[in-house]
């Protein structure tokens, strides 16, 4: 599963920002967001001289250099530099947006993330705490569990996840951290509950599918975890041969 939700945030600011594509193409602005809609329909995948993300950050950069729609624009081109694994220039990038948009939680929340991934959870924690004095973003609440669970900090991984599912129950790695949990803890009615939900946003998810099979297991439910598993087999028959072929 992926565990980064970078690509369909782009989506949506590409949509939302579809009446300026409308209006005028031809910035760079609108440009950028255009590569990044390239990229979410693979259009790489079918013509080989087309590099979607790379044009996307040209574009970014070259909308921010002429002082056109500068914060919408550093804002995108962190993004995609952090989707890149650019983190150090992607950190860059939000410093000089948080600069000058000081009360900006958001900016703290995705800064976090930048520093989670690069494995520095004392800064990338300070910047979630950061973005929680301003608001209450489910992003950050997620960024702190994460770092709760490779910290092995189950309980406190748990109290951030029930407060994102609750500020966003569509946020699908929320769902399905809390379905795992409760699914080593024996609820499995509660892991049930995440997972179906999870897969409600997710259908085409194998991972999902995979652990809705389990829990059909435990409850002795063959016929559902059959359906189950061989969904897996469907969506991703490498993953299906790895975690099926090991129980």
């Amino acid at each position: 599963m992926m565990r980064y939700r970078w690509l369909l945030v782009c989506v949506l600011l590409f949509f939302l920002a579809v009446g300026v594509l409308a209006a005028d193409g031809r910035d760079h602005f609108s440009n950028g967001l255009q590569s990044i809609y390239y990229f979410s329909v693979r259009i790489d995948q079918r013509f080989s001289n087309i590099v979607p993300l790379r044009t996307a950050v040209h574009e970014f950069r070259e909308a921010i250099a002429g002082g056109q729609d500068v914060d919408e624009s550093r804002a995108m081109l962190a993004l995609v530099l952090s989707a890149q694994g650019e983190l150090d220039d992607a950190l860059h990038e939000y410093a000089s947006l948080a600069s000058e948009n000081p009360d900006a939680g958001w900016i703290a929340a995705m800064q976090g993330d930048v520093y989670r991934r690069a494995g520095d959870f004392e800064r990338a924690a300070e910047k979630y705490e950061e973005a929680l004095v301003t608001e209450d973003f489910a992003r950050a609440h997620m960024g702190l569990a994460r770092i709760a669970l490779i910290e092995d900090r189950t309980a406190d991984a748990v109290e951030r996840l029930v407060i994102v599912v609750e500020l966003a129950p569509d946020l699908v790695d929320a769902q399905f951290e809390l379905g795992r949990i409760r699914f080593s803890e024996g609820d499995y009615e509660a892991a049930l509950e995440h997972f179906q939900v999870a897969n409600n946003f997710e259908p085409r998810d194998a991972e999902i599918h995979y652990y809705l099979g389990r829990v059909y297991e435990a409850q002795d439910k063959d016929e559902q975890a059959a359906y189950a598993f061989d969904r897996v087999q469907q969506l991703d028959p490498d993953f299906a041969t790895e975690k099926l072929h090991e129980e």
